[in-house]
């Protein structure tokens, strides 16, 4: 969930950056639009099911699959951007222009590239902490196994004493 929230941030930051590139207007108007939250929501549903499939494998799963995630973000967001602007009822020609033009979006374009580098950073963090966890679960069981066989000698000290 805080990966979804930094993806928003940076991404609405990013577009508002574009915004300025093209009109020379800085703003955050269009975070009440709908081609805002499409990339968000497939961000968060992409980077949930990786981490879920993942958890936390080495820092070489997470990059592989902020691959995943960004290619989830791109043609989701393309895809979905299409069907709420009608595609399905566009001539098969006009259809394909507006499909290579939401190819080039920048916002699009942007939401990609976000969206791995955030599943990246946060993959890496994620990956941190299970080599942490799997070194002190390591320990932890040591310990388990070291006292468990301790305990184990002293029964059977126990035993042999008391049938001697």
């Amino acid at each position: 969930m805080i990966s979804a929230i930094i993806f928003a941030a940076v991404f609405a930051f990013v577009v508002a950056l574009i915004i300025n590139a093209r009109t020379g207007v800085f703003g955050f108007d269009f975070l009440t639009q709908t081609s805002f939250y499409v990339p968000v929501l497939f961000f968060l549903v992409g980077f949930v099911l990786l981490v879920l499939i993942v958890n936390r494998a080495s820092w070489w799963a997470h990059v592989f699959g902020s691959i995943f995630v960004a290619l989830f973000v791109y043609f989701g967001t393309i895809g979905t951007l299409l069907l709420i602007g009608g595609i399905i009822a566009e001539t098969p020609a006009h259809a394909g222009q507006l499909f290579a033009a939401a190819l080039i979006d920048p916002s699009v374009v942007a939401a990609a590239l976000i969206a791995r580098e955030v599943a990246l950073w946060m993959g890496f963090a994620i990956s941190a902490r299970g080599r942490r966890l799997r070194a002190r679960n390591a320990e932890a069981r040591s310990a388990y196994e070291t006292e468990l066989a301790e305990k184990r000698a002293e029964y059977d000290r126990a035993k042999a004493a008391q049938t001697a």
